[in-house]
C-alpha cells in the first residue's frame, strides 16, 4: 500500500553517494595517460622548531579541546615547537595556517566537515590547512594520533594531496540525507532558545534521526534576531501571537524560517518530517519543505491512507502528567483522527488536552457517565449504577467532518463485587458524515486490570492472570452487548471498538472480540507492510515499548476494510504517556 505524500509536503529524503571529495579535480592531461599529475607542495609543520601553524577547535566543544591540548602536546614533542591552541571564535590570521580539530566554523563550507558521521573520523587536507575531524573526543584523539604517527613523514612533512586523506566509519541504512534537493548537512539549523516552542529539544529528535539512520550530525546553533546567515539555512523560531495550531513557513533564497505558535505545533510538524525517516524508506524518501501558512487542524501531516475514509486513534493519555501534554496535542495534531477514543483521561488533559483539541475544531463525548450499565441494572445492583461521575474514557471526534447522533457513557459492572476503578468504563457514540450521510459507531474502552499493585486485589488473593482476565472477558460480554443492540438499532453500520484492553491478543477476553460475527482485529485485517506489530505499553514515558500490544482497535470486517495498522513509537510520542497510541486507517466497502 502506498501513502499519499504529505498535505505540508514535510518529505524527508535520503539519497546515495554523497560526493566526499576525496581527490582534486584537475584538467585532463595532456601527455602520456601514464604520467601522474604533479603533485602539490607538502606542508613543513615545523622548521628548526618554530612552527607557523595554529591549533583551532569549536567554542562549544569540550571534546574538540581536550583534544586539541593533546595534539599541541604530542607536537610539541616532536617538532620541539608549542602551536598555538585557539577556538574559533578568533578570527583566522593571513598568512598563518590551521590544523581545525572537529567541528569549526571555519570549515562550514568544507565537504568533508560536512560528510563528517556519527562513530567517524577522518584526517583531510584542504590548501596549507589540515582537517581532524571525528565524533566525539576519543575519536578526535584517534584521528590525531593517525596525523602525528601515520601522515607526517620523520621530516615532519605532510605530502598528501587536497582532500581526504583518511577516514574510519561505520555501517549506516542510508548514504546521505537530503533536504530541498542539498545534502541536509549543508544546513545550518538556527533555533531561538526562547519563546512557545523548545526548538531546541524538538530538533535533537531530528538530529537523532538523521545520525540513527545514515551517520550524518546536523550543524545546530542558537539564533538571535538579526544574525547574520550565510549559506544554507533553516530558522526555526516561534511567535507568542499566532493561534494554537497555526505555523508558517516561509523560504527566502538560501533561507526556510518555520514559524509556530506553540509547542505543540512544532512537536507535530516534527513528527510529520521523522515519520518518513525510517530504515525500510532510506533509500528512496526525499525531504521537501515548501512555503505554508496553516493550522494543524487543517489537514493532517500524516495524511489518511490512500483509499481510506476514516481514521480511528485510541491513546491512553495518563492525563495527570502535566509536562506530557504538549506531546499528547502534537500526536493528535500529527496524524488528527476523525475520532480519537481515550483512556485515564484525568485533570491535566481535561485542562489542557481538551483546550488544544477543540482550538483545533474536536468536539467530545463522554465527559461523565450518562447512564448505569445494561448489565448493572439487571443485576439490579446498584453500586454500579453511577450516573453523573466523571468518565475517563472520553471520545473526541471532528467537527468539521461528523455531527453526532446519540452517545452514552457508563462504568463497567463487575461481577462478584470485585474492587472497582472508575477508570475502567466505556463511551460510545454514532456520528452521522456532514459530507455523505454515513454513519459510523465508535465504541471508546478501558478494560479491567489487578496489577500487582493494587493493594485491594492482593489482599483478597485475587491474579490478573485469573481474577483479572475474567473481568475483561466480562468486560468484552459489555461491549458486544452494546454492538449488537446498536448494530439492531442501525443495520449495517460501520462499526470501530478502540481501547486500552489491558491484554495480549491471545487472551480469552480479547479473543471473544475477535471472534464475534462482524468485529476484526484491525492488526489482522491491515495488510503487509502496513501493520505495526510489538509492544503498546512502556510503563515509563520516553522509553521505548516491549512486550504484546494491548492497546487494541477492531472494526466491522462485514462492511469495512483496513488499510493501515499502526502503532506510534516516534520519541516525541513517547514523551506523552506510558502507552504508545495506535491508530487504524478504514476504507468502507
Amino acid at each position: 500500500m502506498k501513502k499519499r505524500f504529505r498535505l505540508l509536503s514535510l518529505l524527508l529524503a535520503v539519497i546515495f553517494a554523497l560526493g566526499c571529495c576525496v581527490a582534486c579535480a584537475g584538467e585532463e592531461p595532456s601527455g602520456p595517460v601514464d604520467v601522474p599529475p604533479e603533485p602539490q607542495a607538502p606542508i613543513v609543520l615545523a622548521k628548526d622548531g618554530v612552527s607557523n601553524y595554529v591549533i583551532v577547535y569549536g567554542s562549544t566543544d569540550a571534546g574538540g579541546r581536550n583534544a586539541a591540548k593533546s595534539l599541541q602536546s604530542t607536537l610539541q614533542q616532536r617538532l620541539g615547537a608549542l602551536l598555538e591552541v585557539i577556538d574559533d571564535r578568533t578570527a583566522p590570521t593571513e598568512g598563518r595556517p590551521e590544523i581545525l580539530v572537529g567541528r569549526t566554523n571555519r570549515g562550514t563550507d568544507y565537504p568533508l566537515q560536512r560528510s563528517l558521521r556519527n562513530s567517524e573520523w577522518i584526517v583531510a587536507r584542504d590548501g596549507e590547512n589540515l582537517y581532524v575531524l571525528g565524533d566525539g573526543e576519543a575519536l578526535l584523539k584517534r584521528a590525531c594520533d593517525h596525523l602525528v604517527n601515520a601522515v607526517m613523514d620523520v621530516d615532519f612533512r605532510i605530502t598528501a594531496n587536497d582532500g581526504e586523506i583518511h577516514r574510519v566509519s561505520g555501517r549506516y541504512s542510508a548514504d546521505s540525507v537530503t533536504l530541498n534537493g542539498l545534502p541536509i548537512t549543508d544546513y545550518l539549523f538556527l533555533y531561538e532558545e526562547r519563546g512557545a516552542a523548545d526548538w531546541k529539544e524538538v530538533l535533537s529528535y531530528v538530529s537523532q534521526r538523521v545520525t540513527d539512520l545514515s551517520g550524518y550530525v546536523l550543524t545546530t546553533l542558537p539564533y538571535e534576531e538579526g544574525t547574520t546567515i550565510q549559506g544554507v539555512a533553516m530558522i526555526l523560531r516561534s511567535d507568542k501571537t499566532m493561534e494554537k495550531g497555526d505555523y508558517k513557513i516561509e523560504i527566502e533564497g538560501q533561507t526556510t524560517t518555520v514559524t509556530v505558535g506553540t509547542h505543540a505545533t512544532a512537536l507535530a510538524l516534527m513528527g510529520g518530517l521523522l515519520e518518513d525517516m525510517t530504515v525500510d524508506k532510506a533509500k528512496k524518501v526525499t525531504l521537501t519543505v515548501a512555503p505554508t501558512t496553516q493550522n494543524v487542524g487543517d489537514n493532517a501531516i500524516i495524511p489518511l491512507s490512500v483509499g481510506a475514509d476514516i481514521r480511528v486513534m485510541t491513546y491512553n493519555v495518563l492525563g495527570n502528567v502535566d509536562k506530557a501534554t504538549n506531546y499528547i496535542n502534537a500526536t493528535v495534531g500529527a496524524y488528527l483522527p476523525d475520532f480519537l477514543c481515550t483512556q485515564e483521561y484525568y485533570a491535566s488533559a481535561e485542562r489542557d488536552v481538551t483546550t488544544y483539541l477543540a482550538s483545533i475544531g474536536y468536539g467530545k463525548i463522554g465527559g461523565t457517565f450518562t447512564c448505569a450499565s445494561p448489565t448493572a441494572v439487571e443485576k439490579e445492583d446498584e453500586q454500579y449504577t453511577k450516573v453523573g461521575k466523571y468518565c475517563n474514557t472520553p471520545i473526541f471526534y471532528r467537527t468539521d467532518r461528523w455531527e453526532l447522533v446519540e452517545s452514552e457513557a457508563y462504568l463497567f459492572y463487575w461481577q462478584n463485587r470485585w474492587p472497582y476503578t472508575d477508570t475502567k468504563s466505556m463511551t460510545y457514540g454514532v456520528f452521522r458524515s456532514k459530507d455523505s450521510g454515513e454513519m459510523v459507531l465508535v465504541i471508546g474502552t478501558h478494560y479491567a486490570l489487578m496489577g500487582d499493585a493494587y493493594k485491594e486485589y492482593v489482599d483478597k488473593g485475587y491474579t490478573d492472570k485469573v481474577e483479572g482476565a475474567e473481568w475483561r472477558y466480562q468486560n468484552s460480554v459489555e461491549i458486544l452487548k452494546a454492538v449488537d443492540a446498536l448494530r439492531q438499532k442501525y443495520p449495517g453500520i460501520l462499526t470501530v471498538v478502540g481501547g486500552d484492553l489491558n491484554g495480549a491478543r491471545s487472551e480469552r477476553g480479547i479473543e471473544l472480540l475477535e471472534n464475534h460475527r462482524i468485529l476484526s482485529d484491525a492488526f489482522l485485517m491491515a495488510p503487509e507492510g502496513a501493520k505495526t506489530a510489538g509492544g503498546s505499553f512502556h510503563g515509563t514515558h520516553g522509553k521505548a515499548p516491549g512486550g504484546n500490544a494491548i492497546d487494541h482497535i477492531f472494526v466491522s470486517e462485514d462492511v469495512a476494510d483496513v488499510m493501515l495498522h499502526q502503532i506510534l513509537k516516534e520519541q516525541y510520542v513517547l514523551e506523552g504517556s506510558d502507552h504508545c497510541p495506535v491508530i487504524a486507517d478504514i476504507a468502507r466497502k
